[in-house]
């Protein structure tokens, strides 16, 4: 850990940037292909069956957006 960070703060320095944290989902986001079948297969594996199917977005129609 100490290792990492003494890293963290030498290419910081050397590059004169701030650092700037990614996120808690950044991994998940870079390739969400992966990371559907690594939760599927998590799923899985103590036997749950699993279906997925991508969520639907809500329709914007204007009558009920008026009510």
């Amino acid at each position: 850990m100490a290792r990492t960070l003494l890293q963290i703060a030498y290419y910081l320095i050397k590059d004169g940037t701030t650092y700037e944290e990614l996120g808690h989902d950044y991994f998940d986001q870079v390739n969400r292909e992966r990371t559907r079948r690594r939760l599927v297969q998590r799923l899985e594996t103590p036997g749950f069956a699993v279906e997925v199917r991508d969520a639907e977005r809500p329709a914007t129609d204007p009558a009920l957006a008026a009510a």
